[in-house]
Protein backbone atom coordinates (compact mmCIF):
# COMPACT_ATOMS: atom_id res chain seq x y z
CA UNK A 1 0.00 0.00 0.00
CA UNK A 2 1.51 3.14 -0.87
CA UNK A 3 2.04 6.12 1.52
CA UNK A 4 -0.18 8.22 0.66
CA UNK A 5 -3.11 6.22 0.06
CA UNK A 6 -2.22 4.86 4.13
CA UNK A 7 -2.01 8.88 4.88
CA UNK A 8 -5.43 8.73 3.75
CA UNK A 9 -7.19 5.91 5.24
CA UNK A 10 -5.64 7.00 8.64
CA UNK A 11 -6.87 10.47 8.33
CA UNK A 12 -10.28 9.08 7.10
CA UNK A 13 -10.70 6.90 10.44
CA UNK A 14 -9.70 9.54 12.73
CA UNK A 15 -12.49 11.57 10.63
CA UNK A 16 -14.90 8.62 10.68
CA UNK A 17 -14.71 8.19 14.60
CA UNK A 18 -14.89 11.57 15.09
CA UNK A 19 -18.13 12.11 13.75
CA UNK A 20 -19.64 8.53 15.15
CA UNK A 21 -18.93 10.07 18.66
CA UNK A 22 -19.90 14.07 17.91
CA UNK A 23 -23.34 12.17 16.62
CA UNK A 24 -23.59 10.00 19.36
CA UNK A 25 -22.55 12.86 21.97
CA UNK A 26 -25.74 15.08 19.85
CA UNK A 27 -27.72 12.36 21.13
CA UNK A 28 -27.04 12.09 24.76
CA UNK A 29 -26.81 15.44 24.97
CA UNK A 30 -30.57 15.92 23.40
CA UNK A 31 -32.53 12.61 24.79
CA UNK A 32 -30.71 11.61 27.86
CA UNK A 33 -29.48 15.02 29.26
CA UNK A 34 -29.28 13.01 33.32
CA UNK A 35 -26.45 10.19 31.93
CA UNK A 36 -24.16 13.18 33.10
CA UNK A 37 -20.85 10.86 33.72
CA UNK A 38 -21.21 9.13 30.15
CA UNK A 39 -21.61 12.53 28.35
CA UNK A 40 -18.24 14.17 29.95
CA UNK A 41 -16.71 10.53 28.99
CA UNK A 42 -18.73 11.21 25.43
CA UNK A 43 -17.32 15.12 25.54
CA UNK A 44 -13.43 14.11 26.49
CA UNK A 45 -13.26 11.25 23.78
CA UNK A 46 -14.31 14.23 21.40
CA UNK A 47 -11.85 16.20 22.33
CA UNK A 48 -9.18 13.86 22.24
CA UNK A 49 -9.82 12.92 18.65
CA UNK A 50 -9.81 16.81 17.70
CA UNK A 51 -6.56 16.57 18.63
CA UNK A 52 -5.75 13.81 17.48
CA UNK A 53 -7.03 14.49 13.99
CA UNK A 54 -4.64 17.83 14.19
CA UNK A 55 -1.80 15.65 15.06
CA UNK A 56 -2.47 13.44 11.86
CA UNK A 57 -2.86 16.30 9.51
CA UNK A 58 0.67 17.87 10.78
CA UNK A 59 2.39 14.71 10.52
CA UNK A 60 1.28 13.79 7.46
CA UNK A 61 2.01 17.45 6.44
CA UNK A 62 5.60 16.41 7.70
CA UNK A 63 5.76 13.34 6.50
CA UNK A 64 4.80 15.08 3.12
CA UNK A 65 8.02 17.77 3.10
CA UNK A 66 10.18 15.16 4.22
CA UNK A 67 9.58 13.08 1.08
CA UNK A 68 9.50 15.71 -1.05
CA UNK A 69 13.21 17.32 0.87
CA UNK A 70 14.55 13.69 0.20
CA UNK A 71 13.24 13.46 -3.35
CA UNK A 72 15.28 16.58 -4.30
CA UNK A 73 18.50 15.10 -2.65
CA UNK A 74 18.13 11.78 -4.45
CA UNK A 75 18.19 13.47 -7.34
CA UNK A 76 20.89 15.85 -6.16
CA UNK A 77 23.12 13.06 -4.73
CA UNK A 78 22.67 11.24 -8.74
CA UNK A 79 23.66 14.82 -10.53
CA UNK A 80 26.53 14.70 -8.47
CA UNK A 81 27.51 11.56 -8.65
CA UNK A 82 27.29 12.09 -12.58
CA UNK A 83 29.69 14.65 -12.46
CA UNK A 84 32.07 12.75 -9.89
CA UNK A 85 31.97 10.17 -12.85
CA UNK A 86 32.91 12.94 -15.36
CA UNK A 87 35.71 14.54 -13.12
CA UNK A 88 37.49 10.79 -12.52
CA UNK A 89 37.68 10.20 -16.37
CA UNK A 90 38.51 13.67 -17.12
CA UNK A 91 41.35 13.27 -14.24
CA UNK A 92 42.47 8.71 -15.34
CA UNK A 93 42.75 10.74 -19.33
CA UNK A 94 45.12 13.76 -17.69
CA UNK A 95 46.93 10.90 -15.93
CA UNK A 96 47.32 8.83 -18.83
CA UNK A 97 48.27 11.47 -21.37
CA UNK A 98 51.19 12.87 -18.65
CA UNK A 99 52.81 9.44 -18.05
CA UNK A 100 53.35 8.88 -21.76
Amino acid sequence: MSTELYKFQIRNYIETTYLKVKESLEDLEKNYPHKVELIKSMQETRDDLIHARVGVRIFCDELSKLANRNYDLERLNLSLQHDLNKIELLNKNLSDRVQL
